[in-house]
């Protein structure tokens, strides 16, 4: 950070510089929390960054499915993914995908498959979310890897409460019954 502590007044701004060294210099993902925090005031900001190699192989494109968008203790998270070879011979390869759920703190899932992809690939991934599942915010990683070149996406999403759906479903009940 350019500065770790500083002062605003009301409608005041500052831009800092925070300046980031990948260590590891291969493609991951860091996710962590920037915390803001002044008096009784405390704001977590969630950030994402994500570090590819120079040279990948493939683009994946992750979409959540509608039906999965709200994500809660002891629900599933739904996500088309999408894959694209992006080499310049078109011949089936096998790569391994590695999914993970990170939270800011720790890699909370992680599973491991071989795929084989030619030119394109789409698959739906369903992943159980835990009971135990602490409300906030968490990323999915996924990642191609082929003749150890490695190709990364991430998804960040969202655990709150579930919504009521008895609530709603009598809400629209009563608004059925108002109009009949």
């Amino acid at each position: 950070l350019s500065e770790s502590e500083f002062s605003l007044e009301p409608k005041e701004s500052k831009e800092i510089e925070i300046n980031f060294k990948d260590s590891q210099n291969i493609s991951h993902i860091y996710f962590a929390n920037l915390i803001v925090a002044s008096g009784n005031f405390k704001k977590e900001v969630p950030v994402l960054l994500t570090f590819e190699e120079p040279i990948h192989l493939f683009t994946i494109i992750q979409k959540p499915m509608p039906r999965y968008f709200d994500v809660y203790p002891g629900g599933k998270l739904g996500v088309d993914i999408n894959i694209f070879d992006l080499g310049l011979k078109n011949y089936p390869k096998e790569v391994k995908a590695n999914y993970e759920i990170l939270s800011p703190e720790k890699t909370i899932f992680s599973s491991v498959e071989n795929l084989v992809i030619s030119d394109e690939i789409s698959l739906s991934k369903i992943f159980d979310i835990s009971p135990d599942f602490v409300y906030g915010d968490y990323v999915l990683v996924t990642s191609m890897e082929y003749n150890g070149i490695k190709s990364i996406s991430s998804y960040l999403f969202e655990v709150k409460p579930k919504k009521n759906e008895f609530f709603l479903e009598k809400t629209n009940l009563l608004i059925l019954v108002f109009f009949v």
